[in-house]
């Protein structure tokens, strides 16, 4: 069976590989049983966000306490800041909810 190809050889793959290739088999099992006839009902509404450009090592924890949002929002808004985070030494556009950004620059400034 093909599927058993993956899984034995799973110990020698690279870890972000090991972690990477159940996700894409999962999606792609879920697709076929969807079928042709599968749609977006619109449930699911898209988010609403703007950037916000903050300096390096800026900490996602930081900007939700400048919004006085949970910190949660900016994590889910950010989901590539593993770390929660932004690179050092560069300016970094962060995604934090609609109408927030001068509250985040006030925050900064201080």
């Amino acid at each position: 069976m093909a599927d058993d190809t993956f899984w034995k050889i799973l110990p020698y793959l690279p870890r972000e590989t090991r972690e990477y290739v159940p996700k894409m088999i999962a999606v792609t099992k879920l697709a076929a049983e969807a079928g042709p006839d599968a749609h977006f009902d619109g449930s699911i509404q898209p988010y609403s966000y703007e950037n916000v450009f903050v300096p390096g090592n800026t900490t996602l924890a930081g900007v939700a306490r400048a919004l006085e949002v949970d910190a949660k929002v900016i994590r889910d808004l950010n989901p590539h800041l593993i770390r929660g985070i932004t690179p050092p030494g560069e300016i970094y556009g962060v995604r934090i909810p609609e109408g927030g950004s001068r509250q985040v620059v006030d925050a900064l400034a201080n």
